[in-house]
């Protein structure tokens, strides 16, 4: 078994990789065919979203009526504007990083030593805190960077692997067993 421990980087790399590949379904169009689930059934939604967003507006408009000039109207929509923009981006920003700094303990379990034993029927994985075993039928491509090998099961479910741990031999088996994706 060979060990080692994935760093908050390698996380980021399979983050962006997950939102890619969310996006790239999302274009082509494809997904479940639960009408619950994959956004066909929800045609209203839009229109709810941009009513929200439309009152507001209005009675902002009618609030305005009552300032003497044009040029209070338009540095108060400039002002409304500038304080939107920025309280979206401190609260994007915030949650992106309270996120990422609660799933990613320096102590926890993704950052945590775990090692691999790659053979011809599964991949064994153990940690301090789980240990499992992954079904080579159960991968359904591969992408690689630089230094990782990602094998996903689903969009968002991946086993990450350093390259650095495979020797020839495994990193021939996972070539075998999964399809690489082509971006």
């Amino acid at each position: 078994m060979q060990s080692f421990s994935l760093t908050r980087s390698d996380y980021v790399d399979l983050q962006k990789r997950i939102l890619a590949n969310a996006k790239a379904q999302l274009r082509r169009g494809a997904g479940s065919s639960d009408k619950s689930t994959d956004g066909s059934g929800r045609w209203w939604l839009p229109l709810v979203l941009w009513g929200a967003s439309v009152v507001p507006l209005v009675f902002l408009f009618r609030w305005l009526e009552a300032l003497p000039d044009m040029g209070s109207h338009l540095a108060v929509g400039a002002v409304g504007i500038v304080i939107g923009a920025l309280a979206f981006w401190a609260l994007a920003s915030s949650g992106t990083r309270s996120l990422q700094n609660a799933m990613f303990e320096d102590d926890g379990y993704c950052l945590a030593p775990q090692s691999l034993d790659i053979r011809a029927d599964c991949i064994e994985q153990r940690s301090n805190a789980a240990h499992s075993l992954w079904q080579w039928a159960g991968f359904k491509r591969r992408q690689e960077s630089d230094t990782l090998v990602f094998l996903f099961v689903d969009n968002a479910v991946c086993l990450t692997v350093p390259k650095s741990i495979l020797t020839p031999e495994t990193y021939a088996l996972i070539e075998q067993r999964v399809p690489l994706q082509r971006d």
